[in-house]
């Protein structure tokens, strides 16, 4: 959710806080600039979304986007329709205490490595902020 500065886990949290402890309907809003990102607050209970900033930076023809993105999700990931994506997400949403925090996974270091150097540079930055890694480019 570009439009802002706010992260989109933001967003998502107070919808998702919202919608569980109300059960009424929610307006998801702040930073939407994507079908992505519209797709994101209904499944954590958000039955509407509203675009401001992103029209103003980005022009009207967003709206087109944003329609055509939301029209094609439910064939794409099998709901029966944009309406099943509400709140689809909130079961699986638990408070911290109720996290499951033993590990499961584990990085490993083996032979695969194929030399081809690109990485080389951005590995010790990859391996002690993994969060950025998953934004580098190459």
């Amino acid at each position: 959710m570009a439009a802002t500065p706010a992260p989109a886990s933001s967003q998502s949290r107070c919808v998702a806080q919202i919608a569980k402890a109300t059960g009424l309907p929610v307006c998801g809003l702040g930073g939407l600039s994507t079908w992505e990102d519209a797709v994101e607050l209904m499944a954590v209970g958000a039955g509407t979304v509203q675009v401001g900033t992103s029209v103003m930076w980005k022009g009207c023809g967003i709206i087109e986007e944003l329609v055509q993105g939301l029209s094609n999700y439910p064939d794409n990931k099998d709901f029966t329709n944009l309406k099943s994506v509400i709140g689809a997400a909130l079961p699986k949403i638990v408070e911290f205490p109720e996290m499951p925090l033993t590990s499961r996974a584990r990085a490993s270091v083996d032979d695969t490595c194929n030399g081809c150097l690109p990485m080389s540079p951005l590995a010790p930055m990859a391996a002690s902020r993994p969060l950025l890694a998953s934004k580098v480019r190459l």
